[in-house]
C-alpha cells in the first residue's frame, strides 16, 4: 500500500506459530477456568494482570474484586512448580475503584533466576484463585517484546488493514499478538502506550478485553501512559514499581493529561534498566514542554543512580514519537518536546533506544545524537548515540499513512533543510528518520538481549519478518 524504504526489510517467515482459543477464561497454570472465576466460589478475582517488579527478584500484581464483605486485603501466595507453597505475601493494598469494585495490589518478592514457580492471589487470605505458572528469566541473555496501540475497542479492526483477525476485532487482534509473542519465549512484554480506546464510560469492558489473553496471568506488561490511556482506571489497574509519584489517588480535571504526576516509573531487568516516561500531557509551547523534559530528566537520574554498576544498557518507553513520518509527526507539542531538549536529554543520560508508538507506523532512525547547542538531533559522525523506533498498532485499531499530517510549516525538520509536514516525502525525509513502513499489517517486535549486543525484529501478525537491526550500547552511563 506503501513504500517501504530500508535496506533491512525481509520476506522471511517466524516461526512462532500459536493460536488462540475465543475464551476470555483466565489460565490456571497451563489450563482452563472462567474469567473472574477462582478456586474458591466465595471471591472474586477479575483483569488479573502482572507488571514487573522493581527488579527481575520481584513480580507486581493487580486485579479487581466485587465489593463485599470477603474483601479484607491483598494476598499473593508462591509456589514452586510442583505446586508446593513457598511463601505468603499479605502487605498489599485495597481500596475503591470503579462502583461495585475494588482494586488490589501487591508484590511477590524473593524470587529465583531462571525459577519456574506458580502463584495465586487472595482478597482475604483464606479464599484462594487458582494457580497461575510464573518463570523468572534466567541471569544474562534474555528476552522481550515492544508493543504499542491495542487501544483497545468494543468494535473492530481497521477494515483498510491487510490482516484482519477471526472475528475482526481489535480485541480479537490483541489476542493473536499476545498469542505469537508468549510462543516466542517472550518473558516481558512492554507497551508504548495506549492500552485501550479512551471512549466514552466503556472503560472496563475494554480493560476486561485487554486482560482477556491467558498469557497476561504468565508474562508481566509494562505500560506507558498514552494519550487514550489518561483516565484513574490507568492507575487502578497497573502495579508499576518505583513510580515517581506513589499511590492511587486520582482527581480528573485539569491535571488528568498527565495522570496527575503519575505513571512515570523505573525498574531493571537483568542487565537492561527500563524507564517509563509519561508524555501524555498536550503541551502549549516549548516553555511548557522544558517542564515535563526536567521531570524526564528527574525519573531517569534516580533510576541510574538507584541501579547504579547494574546495568549495561538504557532503554526508554514513551508514547509520542519524535523520530516518525506519519499523522503526528508535525504535531506541535512533538515540535515542542524536541525543542525543549527531550532528544538532548536522551543523548546527555547515555539513553541507547527509545521506543514510541501514537503515529500507527513503523519509523526506525538513525543513530542520532544532540549536543548541547542544537536545536534537534542529527545523524551522529561518532559512531555512538540513540536509536528512535516508532511501532505501529500491534493489534490493528488503526493505521495513518505517510507524509498526511498537520499543517505545521516549522516541523518537521527534513533532510534536504526544508521543514514542515507539506515538504515531507519518500525522497525528503526527516533528518533523522533511516527508514518508514506503513503496510496496514499489525506488528510486534521482539528484542533479544544477550550482554553488549541487542537484536530487534519486527514481525507482522502475518507471520512476516519486515525488519532486523541489531546495536550496541555507545553513549557514556
Amino acid at each position: 500500500m506503501f513504500a517501504f524504504l530500508s535496506a533491512s526489510c525481509s520476506g522471511d517467515s517466524d516461526s512462532e506459530g500459536g493460536d488462540i482459543s475465543n475464551s476470555s477464561a483466565l489460565s490456571s497454570g497451563s489450563g482452563g477456568g472462567l474469567e473472574g472465576s477462582s478456586s474458591s466460589a466465595s471471591i472474586s478475582i477479575e483483569k488479573l494482570g502482572l507488571t514487573p517488579g522493581s527488579t527481575t527478584e520481584s513480580l507486581n500484581l493487580a486485579w479487581y474484586s466485587n465489593t463485599g464483605s470477603e474483601n479484607e486485603g491483598s494476598y499473593a501466595r508462591l509456589f514452586d512448580s510442583e505446586g508446593n507453597a513457598i511463601s505468603t505475601a499479605s502487605d498489599g493494598i485495597y481500596a475503591a475503584a470503579v462502583a461495585g469494585k475494588l482494586f488490589h495490589k501487591i508484590t511477590i518478592n524473593g524470587l529465583a533466576a531462571g525459577t519456574a514457580y506458580k502463584y495465586a492471589v487472595s482478597n482475604n487470605g483464606r479464599d484462594w484463585s487458582d494457580k497461575y505458572d510464573y518463570k523468572v528469566p534466567a541471569a544474562g541473555a534474555f528476552r522481550f517484546a515492544a508493543v504499542s496501540d491495542p487501544q483497545i475497542t468494543l468494535g473492530n479492526q481497521d477494515p483498510t488493514g491487510n490482516y484482519i483477525s477471526t472475528p475482526p476485532t481489535v480485541a480479537q487482534g490483541w489476542k493473536d499478538a499476545v498469542a505469537k509473542i508468549a510462543a516466542t519465549g517472550a518473558s516481558l512484554i512492554i507497551g508504548a502506550g495506549d492500552q485501550i480506546d479512551q471512549g466514552a464510560g466503556d472503560f472496563e469492558e475494554k480493560y476486561a478485553l485487554f486482560f482477556a489473553p491467558t498469557e497476561l496471568r504468565n508474562i508481566p506488561y509494562a505500560p506507558s501512559v498514552g494519550n487514550h490511556d489518561t483516565h484513574c482506571n490507568f492507575l487502578y489497574h497497573y502495579n508499576l514499581p518505583n513510580e515517581r509519584v506513589p499511590g492511587t489517588t486520582c482527581t480528573s480535571g485539569a491535571g488528568i493529561y498527565g495522570l496527575n504526576g503519575k505513571g512515570f516509573y523505573y525498574y531493571i531487568y537483568n542487565n537492561v534498566l527500563f524507564v517509563m516516561l509519561n508524555t501524555s500531557a498536550p503541551v502549549a509551547n516549548v516553555d511548557g514542554a522544558r517542564q515535563l523534559v526536567s521531570i524526564y530528566e528527574e525519573i531517569i537520574v534516580n533510576a541510574k543512580t538507584a541501579n547504579s554498576g547494574r546495568y549495561d544498557w538504557i532503554v526508554v518507553f514513551q508514547h509520542k514519537p519524535t523520530q516518525s513520518v506519519a499523522d503526528h509527526s508535525a504535531d506541535k507539542d512533538v515540535q515542542y518536546y524536541v525543542e525543549a531538549g527531550f532528544e538532548r536529554l536522551m543523548t546527555a543520560q547515555g539513553v541507547d533506544l527509545v521506543v514510541s508508538g501514537h503515529d500507527h507506523i513503523f519509523a526506525k532512525s538513525k543513530l542520532l545524537k544532540q549536543g548541547s547547542g542544537d536545536l534537534f538531533s542529527r545523524p551522529s559522525t561518532d559512531g555512538t548515540g540513540t536509536i528512535y523506533l516508532t511501532i505501529t498498532s500491534v493489534s490493528g485499531s488503526k493505521f495513518y499513512a505517510p507524509f498526511i499530517c498537520s499543517n505545521n510549516p516549522n516541523y518537521p525538520y527534513l533532510a534536504n533543510g526544508a521543514t514542515g509536514c507539506s515538504n515531507m516525502n519518500a525522497n525528503n525525509l526527516p533528518i533523522g528518520v533511516d527508514a518508514y513502513l506503513q503496510n496496514a499489517i499489525p506488528q510486534y517486535t521482539i528484542v533479544d538481549v544477550d550482554g553488549a549486543n541487542m537484536t530487534l525484529k519486527t514481525y507482522g501478525l502475518n507471520g512476516v519478518l519486515y525488519d532486523e537491526f541489531s546495536l550496541s550500547p555507545t553513549l557514556q552511563k
